[in-house]
């Protein structure tokens, strides 16, 4: 179904990703429903796409001093008054 040869999918289990292809590991976690990142468990329906941003969103948000993360969070704040940035 995901058009990989069986030899990668060993030699990844065998020797770990660090030789393959950003995309295929994208693509195996995808269909392993798998976050890329730390190879956690995505909740069922969760999208991808939207779990590598809440993890940026995260470690960028963790390099903050106290004083930029109460900014961020005022920043936040005010968008979500607006409405228009809701869903």
């Amino acid at each position: 179904e995901m058009k990989i040869p069986y030899s990668t999918l060993v030699t990844a289990l065998d020797r770990g990703i660090g030789g393959m292809a950003y995309g295929t590991v994208i693509m195996m976690c995808d269909k392993l429903n798998l976050n890329p990142v730390d190879f956690t468990s995505l909740e069922e329906g969760q999208d991808l796409g939207e779990r590598i941003v809440e993890n940026r969103v995260m470690r960028d948000y963790l390099k903050l001093n106290k004083v930029g993360r109460k900014k961020l969070l005022d920043y936040m704040g005010d968008l979500a008054l607006l409405g228009k940035y809701i869903t």
